[in-house]
């Protein structure tokens, strides 16, 4: 059982502890609060990025009309040249630069 004096103590830390325990609720629903908050202008901004990102690729793609077409058959075309003259050495020349490549030798 509690005697008079411990009320008396009691008492006024209860008020105290009341006040403690409603700024840590009260803290931790602004704190859900601001980070909803800031939750929505992160998506805000994604959204925003996305959109700018979607017009500038656009504005970058080139038409069908033969701009890089034109560029892809250039290449195209050079690296074929290339592998031609590659094909057209003769096979005897091949050959010769396999040849001194590898040392073989019986022990």
């Amino acid at each position: 059982m509690l005697k008079p004096v411990d009320l008396q103590v009691i008492m006024p830390r209860s008020v105290e502890v009341q006040k403690a325990q409603e700024i840590n609720q009260n803290r931790t629903n602004l704190e859900q609060h601001n980070f909803a908050h800031e939750m929505n202008n992160q998506l805000k901004i994604r959204q925003h990025q996305v959109q700018e990102g979607a017009a500038t690729e656009k504005q970058n793609k080139i038409g069908h009309d033969g701009g890089s077409s034109q560029k892809q058959l250039a290449n195209s075309e050079k690296k074929r040249s290339k592998e031609e003259k590659k094909s057209a050495e003769p096979l005897e020349e091949q050959l010769d630069k396999e040849r001194g490549q590898h040392i073989d030798f019986k022990a």
